[in-house]
C-alpha cells in the first residue's frame, strides 16, 4: 500500500480516480486500469453510462457537389465527457503504417502486433515517419491512438498478409512456393545443399509449433565463418516413426546429391564427412536409443564416455552437446 499511496501522490496508480472514457462502438464493459476498491480489492472498474450528451451537431451539406465539395458542420453546446480515444485509422496514417508493415517483407508472414515493435527495420522507420528524436523508442499509439488496440492492429497485418500471402503461411503456402520454386532457372533456386555438406556437427530436432498436426523436421548445423547456425534442411511429416525418419534422410539426402552431385558421407564410414549427429528425441525415440545401446555390452557407455567412444578427442570436443541452435529456428 505504501507503493500505491506514493505512486497515487505522483498522479498514478490505483488509488487515484477513474479518467478512463471509452466510446460505445468499443462495447467495452471494464475499464482497462486496475483500481483499489473500498474494500481493498484491486480490480477493473465497471463502466457506466454517462447519459446523453448536450452537444448535437448540424450539417450543412452543397446543393451542387460538383462545384463545391466543402461541409458545415456546427456544434451546440459543450460535451460532458472527455474525448474518448480513436478507434478508426485515418486513411494517411493508415497508408504509411502498411508502408512500414512492408519493410517486414518475408518476416510479415509470422508476425504480430507485439512483434512488429522489436523489429529494428520497422521501429527505424517508424522513427523517420515521427521525426522522433527521443532516447526510447516510440509506441505505435504514438503514430495514431487507434493503433494502441492490439486487435486493431492485428487486423491490418491480416489484411496485408492476405495480400502478399493470398495462398497462405501455412502447409498450402508452402506447397505454393515450393511450385514457385520449381519453376525457376537451376541458377536462381534456393537450395542449401553445398552448406549441407560443409557442416560436420549437425543437429536434428523435430517441432510441432508451425503448422497444425503438422511435425517440423530440421537440420541445423553451426558455421564459425559465418559466425551463426544455419537450417541447412527442413521438412514437414506427420510421423516420427522410424519408418518415416528413413524416408526423410533418403529424399534428403537425394536432393544434396542431385544438386552437388556428390554423396553425404559419415566419418566413422568413409573417413570424412559427418562427425557427429546431436538430436533432441521424444520419450519414445530416447527409450529406443537405450535399449539398441544396451543391446551391446559397454555400448551405452561409449556413447556417453569420450574413452570408450573411440572417437578422437577434438571431434568429441567440437561437437556441440545441445540443441540449442534448432529450438530458436523453429
Amino acid at each position: 500500500m505504501d507503493i500505491e499511496e506514493k505512486a497515487g501522490r505522483e498522479g498514478y496508480g490505483p488509488l487515484i480516480p477513474c479518467n478512463f472514457v471509452s466510446s460505445t462502438r468499443e462495447q467495452k464493459e471494464l475499464c482497462v486500469n486496475f483500481y483499489r476498491t473500498k474494500e481493498g480489492i484491486l480490480k477493473r472498474g465497471q463502466l457506466i453510462d454517462s447519459g446523453p450528451c448536450s452537444a448535437h451537431f448540424e450539417v450543412y451539406y452543397p446543393n451542387d457537389n460538383a462545384t463545391n465539395t466543402w461541409i458545415v458542420m456546427i456544434c451546440h453546446n459543450p460535451h460532458l465527457h472527455s474525448d474518448p480515444q480513436a478507434t478508426q485509422t485515418p486513411k494517411p496514417i493508415k497508408d504509411i503504417f502498411m508502408t512500414l508493415l512492408d519493410t517486414l517483407e518475408w518476416r510479415l508472414a509470422d508476425t504480430a502486433p507485439r512483434k512488429i515493435i522489436l523489429d529494428s527495420a520497422f521501429m527505424i522507420g517508424l522513427r523517420k515517419a515521427l521525426n522522433w528524436n527521443g532516447l526510447q523508442d516510440p509506441s505505435l499509439s504514438d503514430l495514431h491512438p487507434s493503433l494502441g488496440n492490439v486487435d486493431h492492429v492485428a487486423c491490418l497485418i491480416n489484411k496485408l498478409r492476405l495480400d502478399r500471402f493470398p495462398n497462405g503461411t501455412g502447409f498450402e503456402g508452402i506447397l505454393a512456393m515450393v511450385e514457385e520454386n520449381s519453376l525457376l532457372p537451376p541458377g536462381q533456386v534456393y537450395a542449401m545443399s553445398e552448406l549441407f555438406l560443409r557442416t560436420t556437427q549437425p543437429s536434428i530436432d523435430t517441432s510441432s509449433k508451425r503448422i497444425h498436426r503438422w511435425q517440423e523436421f530440421e537440420i541445423e548445423a553451426w558455421f564459425p565463418e559465418y559466425s551463426r547456425s544455419v537450417v541447412i534442411a527442413r521438412a514437414f511429416t506427420t510421423s516420427q516413426s522410424a519408418k518415416a525418419h528413413k524416408f526423410l534422410f533418403q529424399q534428403i539426402f537425394a536432393i544434396v546429391e542431385a544438386d552437388t552431385g556428390q554423396q553425404v558421407q559419415f566419418r566413422h564410414i568413409h573417413g570424412t564427412g559427418w562427425d557427429t549427429i546431436i538430436a533432441d528425441e521424444h520419450r519414445g525415440q530416447a527409450l529406443d536409443w537405450l535399449k539398441d545401446k544396451r543391446s551391446a555390452e559397454n555400448s551405452i557407455l561409449a556413447a556417453i564416455y569420450r574413452p570408450l567412444s573411440k572417437l578422437p578427442v577434438e571431434v568429441w570436443k567440437a561437437s556441440p552437446n545441445t540443441t540449442n541452435g534448432n529450438e530458436q529456428s523453429h
